[in-house]
């Protein structure tokens, strides 16, 4: 279901191989209630997701920043590129 980002940070984003599924929508949902019920019960367990993931969440657009925590190659050459006009 959640699989480790690229980046530097350990953090967790939706595994995007995972097919779109009733039953997977349910295994999210279900992840969801769990999570929800840790943080409404004040546990903490050791699992952090990417920024983009707990925006959506929040119901926020997620910023170029936010992006480097799914893959930071990518997204340090995306920001070389639109800073210099040129390929990094």
């Amino acid at each position: 279901m959640f699989v480790k980002t690229d980046s530097e940070e350990v953090s967790y984003k939706i595994n995007p191989k995972v097919p779109d599924s009733e039953d997977m929508l349910h295994m999210y949902q279900f992840a969801g209630r769990i999570v929800g019920k840790a943080i409404f019960e004040r546990i903490t367990f050791d699992m952090h997701f990417d920024n983009c993931l707990l925006k959506a969440i929040a119901g926020k657009s997620p910023t170029l920043e936010d992006l480097k925590s799914l893959d930071t190659p990518v997204i340090i050459r995306a920001h070389c590129l639109r800073v210099t006009n040129l390929i990094c």
